[in-house]
């Protein structure tokens, strides 16, 4: 019986530890550009001169840290995020949910349609990750020029209503618009984004 009871523990544990892996909690605090990472600094340095008014971010999000820089350049809303080293993770621009290619969009609607009662689109980011064989510079270029080299992905905040109930979902989608990943967005999250 006491076996029993410790595996029902160590299971109840492992679910409520693997339930916070999914969920999405951010706290972003707003810092002086002397205390972003130089290796960031240096990739930042090259945005447009006029674009040089960058507001910098340092988020934690469980037990992870990282660096966010925030900025518009051609009327678009930029956030160039880097791990706690000043390495390139991504950059996703503010988009339009009319600027997501017809054939992403109708698979996402056709996953979405199929996972809620109804669904509203909070905030949409077209996402330039980092990935071989692009370096970080070629990964800002295609961002700021808005082209579709590389890897590009979409991710989407939704206000998901299941049997009455409202679910705030992130979701990310490739440039086809299959599913690649997806967690529930805190409340308290969501109030602390920053821009």
């Amino acid at each position: 019986m006491k076996y029993r009871y410790k595996i029902f523990i160590v299971l109840l544990l492992w679910f409520q530890y693997s339930v916070q892996a999914q969920t999405k909690r951010e706290y972003e605090v707003r810092i002086d550009a002397t205390a972003f990472p130089d290796t960031a600094m240096a990739l930042l340095r090259a945005i447009p001169l006029k674009e040089k008014r960058l507001k910098y971010f340092k988020e934690t999000n469980h037990d992870k840290v990282s660096y966010e820089a925030k900025f518009k350049f051609n009327r678009k809303r930029y956030s160039v995020e880097f791990n706690e080293a000043g390495q390139l993770e991504d950059i996703e621009i503010t988009i339009k949910k009319s600027e997501i290619p017809e054939t992403a969009l109708t698979a996402i609607e056709q996953y979405l349609n199929a996972h809620c009662d109804s669904h509203h689109f909070i905030k949409i980011q077209k996402q330039y990750p980092q990935k071989e064989p692009f370096t970080a510079q070629q990964v800002l270029k295609n961002a700021l020029q808005n082209n579709n080299n590389g890897t590009v992905n979409f991710e989407i905040e939704v206000d998901m209503m299941t049997r009455k109930k409202h679910t705030a979902m992130e979701y990310l989608f490739n440039a086809k618009g299959s599913l690649l990943s997806q967690r529930i967005i805190e409340p308290a999250s969501y109030q602390h984004v920053l821009y």
